[in-house]
């Protein structure tokens, strides 16, 4: 699928499809590099919010860059005095499970790609559709997400690292907050190439991570690695697919949609929570075929949540985190 990379990181030895990418942490149970954009804006930064599961045993300890301790942030933001970081909401979603299917790329095809693994809904398979996924289970928090989310499952040392879980952050991105509309239902976005921006960070308990990163660190005692993915967030308007899987989506440029890409929605962040300290061999998809980072959303939400939950979070300017009101958590 996509030009692979391998990272020997304590060597630091790094043979790449590249990488790039941006943050953050966790609050539930446990269960369960990539091709620079280059016209995707630059990562946001990382925030954290609780403690996750202890990491397993760690991989050759190497040097880690220093922890910096960030303050917590106020429960509510209102309008302009927030940026637009801090506006959003959170679907905090445990690890579902993992096979070699792809509904976007390769569907009614199963077992025809590399290893994944899958959050949110519980049914997502090659088979998928927006019917199926509707009727699925899902392992978020909103009841309402049933959405599927999935990204090329994590080797260390040519062993599979299952995930606990992902924080899938919704917001408004670089652009005016009042003007984002929800995705419209069965949606298919492929995160990847120059439509995906890919960072790793390592997070602990305290409120401590390490600076975004674009290949895996090795972590420090007391956290664990998070891979960071940002999807496009400008839909062209017209197709829920395209036969490149890529091109109906984009990122937005200052505070706008591009003309070819002319409607706002939700900037979402895929966080996946690993319980490794990484080190060694680090690959993606396959230990021997390893792929970019990337990652892939298809939108089965319940509609009805989701239009409120941009309308009342995103619209509003106000910082609904991942507890939003009313929303069944």
């Amino acid at each position: 699928m996509t030009k692979g990379f391998v990272l020997k990181i304590l060597g630091i030895t790094v043979v790449a499809g590249g990488l790039v990418f941006a943050n953050e942490l966790v609050n539930a149970k446990t269960q369960p590099v990539t091709v620079a954009p280059q016209s995707a804006p630059a990562a946001q930064p990382a925030t954290i919010e609780t403690p996750v599961p202890a990491p397993v045993a760690p991989h050759r300890q190497a040097a880690a860059a220093p922890l910096a301790r960030r303050p917590m942030r106020p429960r509510a933001a209102r309008g302009a005095e927030a940026a637009n970081g801090e506006i959003n909401f959170v679907s905090v979603c445990r690890y579902s499970h993992s096979n070699q299917d792809d509904p976007i790329v390769y569907p009614k095809a199963p077992g025809a790609t590399h290893h994944h693994d899958f959050f949110a809904n519980t049914t997502t398979n090659a088979d998928s559709t927006l019917q199926s996924l509707r009727a699925g289970g899902s392992t978020c928090k909103i009841a309402g997400d049933t959405a599927g989310y999935w990204a090329p499952s994590l080797y260390v040392d040519g062993k599979v690292v299952q995930p606990t879980l992902a924080r899938i952050y919704y917001r408004p991105g670089r652009k005016d907050n009042t003007t984002v509309r929800p995705f419209p239902a069965g949606l298919k976005v492929l995160a990847k190439g120059d439509n995906v921006v890919a960072t790793w960070s390592c997070v602990g308990r305290d409120q401590e991570r390490t600076r975004p990163q674009s290949s895996p660190p090795t972590c420090p005692q007391g956290t664990h690695l998070v891979e960071h993915i940002r999807f496009p967030d400008c839909w062209d308007g017209k197709h829920l697919d395209t036969p490149d899987h890529t091109s109906n989506m984009a990122f937005a440029s200052g505070r706008s949609c591009p003309a070819s890409h002319p409607v706002p929605v939700p900037a979402i962040q895929l966080n996946i929570h690993y319980p490794t300290q990484g080190g060694g061999t680090v690959a993606l998809g396959f230990p021997d075929k390893p792929v970019a980072a990337h990652a892939d959303f298809f939108n089965a939400w319940d509609q009805t949540t989701l239009d409120r939950l941009v309308r009342e979070c995103i619209n509003a300017g106000v910082h609904c985190g991942a507890n939003p009101p009313g929303a069944n958590v």
